[in-house]
């Protein structure tokens, strides 16, 4: 089938795919070559299935990345194997690797598991936009900056944090129980 990458196959290289992109248990998809950021553009869905490796590049010095134009959809799963290829990943590095209409699943693995010391991948807006986010441990908590009610119901703002990280809403009758026995009563997943 054209388009479908099976138990350890490989398609690497920049172009077009016309139609849809099937990587299996055992493959793997790469754009461009091993030494320079590149794009693939599929003209379908992509599909990255359990046990498929995805290979993107970074290039930390001036935010670019390998990336995949022109999905439908793009369902994520496998690893994601990410290297860097020149200047140091931060606080706040951010890499647009997928631009698609619809985003479903997650990566099972990141290879490596850390940017670096004192940093952690953030792949919660990867759902949302196909954005990997580099952010430091430990994450900034958002701050409340307001509440109001309406309706019968109570609104909440808050500010800072880390856009699309999980949040959760935590209650309690005794002020003074120890945090780990609140209960949680709303989150943003």
């Amino acid at each position: 089938d054209k388009g479908k990458i099976p138990g350890d196959g490989l398609v690497a290289g920049y172009g077009t795919i016309m139609g849809n992109l099937t990587v299996g248990n055992g493959g793997v998809v790469s754009p461009g070559s091993s030494n320079a950021i590149s794009y693939l553009t599929v003209t379908k869905g992509i599909t990255l299935g359990q046990g498929s490796t995805t290979l993107m590049k970074l290039n930390a010095f001036s935010g670019s990345a390998d990336h995949f134009d022109g999905a439908t959809n793009v369902a994520f799963g496998g690893t994601l194997q990410l290297t860097n290829l020149f200047g140091s990943l931060g606080n706040g590095s951010a890499f647009k690797l997928f631009d698609a209409a619809h985003f479903t699943g997650a990566f099972a693995a990141l290879s490596p598991a850390s940017p670096g010391g004192g940093l952690r991948w953030n792949t919660n807006q990867l759902n949302v936009d196909g954005t990997l986010r580099v952010f430091s441990v430990p994450a900034p908590a958002p701050t409340f900056t307001g509440a109001s009610h309406s309706g019968g119901g109570i609104q909440m703002s808050a500010s800072g944090g880390i856009p699309y990280d999980p949040c959760y809403l935590l209650t309690s009758t005794n002020m003074a129980a120890p945090l780990a026995e609140w209960t949680p009563c709303a989150t943003n997943h």
